[in-house]
């Protein structure tokens, strides 16, 4: 069977040879190789609990009656509808002039400047009466995470020639073998990117 790259994957093949200093690779191996790696993405990424590469998202949240609303997903690339209700906010970048703009920095629209509609300067308070779609995510993979991804994908390319063992032995010396689910350098470098959700 061969496999084919994921959208979501943090690395490729090539560069999963290359880290492994692999050369004339067999097409049986490259595609489990590819396999491995779809595999280790899709785990880092359930275990941070967030997507890596940008994708489209739709925020329906309750009107908080402030000007602000930090969106849980980053980094923010765009924005493409802020909704109170049924009136459609403009965006604007002209603080003399009604809407909403985009700190991509902290990842928050603010409503700013004059009078717009009945719902005034604010997110009106409301049931679910904001909806907010925008695309957040990396355009391409940091390239520490791509470095953790390398990282837990060789080891586990390696473990699969002993599977299910604790230790072994080799001329008269005992080797045992790690059991923990990542090392913790990799560990280290997948916290910064654990989703947070903001208050």
């Amino acid at each position: 069977m061969t496999y084919s790259p994921s959208d979501l994957d943090l690395t490729t093949v090539a560069n999963f040879q290359y880290w492994l200093g692999s050369s004339n690779v067999n097409e049986n191996d490259a595609s489990q190789q590819q396999r491995l790696i779809t595999s280790v993405s899709e785990y880092i990424q359930n275990w941070i609990g967030r997507t890596i590469s940008a994708q489209p998202y739709t925020l329906i949240r309750d009107g908080n009656g402030g000007s602000k609303i930090v969106l849980p997903h980053y980094p923010v690339q765009s924005v493409t509808l802020v909704q109170i209700y049924d009136y459609i906010v403009p965006q604007t970048t002209d603080p003399t002039i009604a809407g909403w703009f985009l700190n991509p920095t902290s990842g928050c629209v603010s409503l700013i400047g004059g009078c717009y509609s009945r719902y005034g300067y604010n997110f009106v308070r409301g049931i679910q009466n904001v909806m907010i779609q925008y695309i957040a995510g990396y355009t391409s993979t940091p390239n520490d995470l791509e470095q953790a991804c390398l990282e837990l994908a060789g080891l586990r390319w390696k473990e699969k020639s002993r599977i299910g063992e604790v230790s072994k032995s080799i001329a008269g010396e005992v080797i045992t073998f790690s059991q923990k689910d990542m090392p913790a350098s990799v560990r280290t470098i997948l916290e910064k990117y654990k989703e947070v959700i903001p208050l």
